[in-house]
Formats: structure tokens, sequence, C-alpha cells
């Protein structure tokens, strides 16, 4: 609708106009703001070919709460707490020959480490 809806009395050079039909161009112009509304959308995923699966390690003695960042797709993939001598599973974005590229936080003491070639099974351990 091409007009702006006006309350009785509260527009006194308000001129009022019906809603106009769609033109000959309007669907080729909402087709192209929805074809780039999908490509926007599938961006992230671009530069990923598919997925691997790792395990995120804590070795230490005390429980660590950790973040495990996809540096590929660009998401948080886990914010949790691992048990001492525990380990947790996760699957990230994988690129070029199926690495990957992980950022590992410990929340706790604020470490981080980025692990650039990650491949399917690897275990990392918590900084």
């Amino acid at each position: 609708m091409r007009s702006i809806l006006v309350n009785a009395g509260q527009c006194r050079n308000c001129v009022q106009t019906s809603p106009q039909p769609l033109s000959d161009s309007d669907p080729m112009v909402i087709y192209l703001i929805l074809s780039g509304l999908v490509l926007f959308m599938a961006s992230a995923q671009a530069a990923a070919e598919g997925y691997i699966n790792i395990e995120i390690v804590n070795d230490g003695q005390y429980d660590q709460r950790i973040a495990v960042v996809d540096n590929i797709c660009h998401l948080l993939v886990l914010e949790r707490r691992i048990i001492a001598d525990g380990l947790m599973p996760a699957q990230v974005c994988s690129r070029k020959m199926n690495r990957g590229n992980v950022t590992l936080r410990n929340l706790e003491s604020g470490a981080e480490r980025e692990f650039p070639n990650v491949l399917d099974g690897d275990q990392l351990n918590v900084p």
C-alpha cells in the first residue's frame, strides 16, 4: 500500500490516495530483493565445505568454563563447563581439505588459543 493512513482531523493538507496495483517491473524488483536476501543468508556458509567433529579436553585438576568459537562459520559453538579430566564433543565447519579453524576461550582465566588447522577427530586442550 503506497498511502499513509491518518486519523481524521490530524492532517489538513493530506491527499488521500488509493493503493496502486503492481506494475510490470514490481515482480522483478521483489525477485531481486529476495535473491539478494538468500545470498546474504548463505554467505556465512559459503566458505564452509562441511563439518568436522572435535573433542575439547580439560586435562586440569579443576572444572573449567570454556567457550568454543568456530572461525569459519563465525558461530559460538558452545559455552559450557567441562569437568576436570573430562572431554566434550563439538562439531565445527570445515573448509579446504576438511580443516577447521577454532578458538578456545577459558572463561575463568581469560586465556584464549586459536587452532587454525583442526582435523576431524582432533582433541583440543583447554588453555
